[in-house]
């Protein structure tokens, strides 16, 4: 069979090779695109088909290419999947695009240091070898560049994350234990909370978050 090359792609693949497979059918020998010899500027895909009963089996490979390979897929590649991959369940009205950090100075990035917007790497290597605890806070960053770029997702930033924690603890303030639950709520609201408050701070890595406020802070309050 000669056939546009589009043969083992998509619905075309579906309604054709798909089913002849299904229905005992083998592909021996298959060249997936081979330019058309005369004057026609077109590829095609050349496809040789047997019937054959249920379990048999045959004395010779498949020639895929040029290349003997163990099956020949109705996709026209070695292997054994001919169906359509089925689509991943998806949750109905929901969608997460990732944790936006809105402001490059959380980053500990060579390139941004550069620019005067960032934390070298060297000084991120420096916090940690003084206190051991700054590598809970100090995380791989992750972003569109290192997605599309790199097919290990290879990072080369870091970020400071906080995780939502209070911004530090005010001795003067009702206990913790003492405070209704609305009480509660204003105060992580407002990010200052009791000095019995058990929970992390920002205000615990006092080294992490003076870069914070130096680089974040003052373009927040701008806007």
């Amino acid at each position: 069979m000669i056939a546009t090359n589009t043969i083992g792609q998509g619905d075309t693949r579906a309604t054709g090779l798909e089913p002849i497979l299904a229905r005992n059918g083998s592909i021996r020998r298959a060249t997936k695109r081979l330019k058309w010899p005369g004057e026609a500027t077109v590829v095609v895909s050349v496809v040789h088909l047997t019937k054959c009963a249920a379990g048999s089996s045959f004395a010779t490979e498949p020639i895929l290419n040029n290349k003997s390979v163990s099956r020949i897929s109705a996709y026209l590649v070695e292997g054994n999947m001919d169906r359509t991959p089925e689509r991943l369940g998806q949750r109905p009205c929901r969608a997460f695009t990732g944790s936006k950090i809105y402001g490059i100075g959380f980053t500990f990035d060579d390139v941004e240091a550069s620019k005067g917007r960032a934390e070298p790497l060297n000084e991120m290597k420096r916090l940690i070898s003084e206190d051991a605890r700054n590598a809970e806070i100090i995380k791989p960053y992750i972003g569109g560049e290192e997605v599309n770029s790199s097919p290990r997702q290879s990072h080369h930033r870091y970020v400071i994350d906080f995780d939502g924690f209070p911004l530090r603890r005010d001795p003067t303030l009702v206990s913790w234990g003492k405070m209704s639950e609305g009480e509660r709520r204003d105060a992580l609201r407002n990010g200052i909370v009791p000095s019995d408050y058990l929970d992390p701070v920002a205000a615990d890595w006092p080294r992490l978050l003076a870069i914070v406020e130096a680089r974040v802070k003052p373009e927040r309050q701008n806007h």
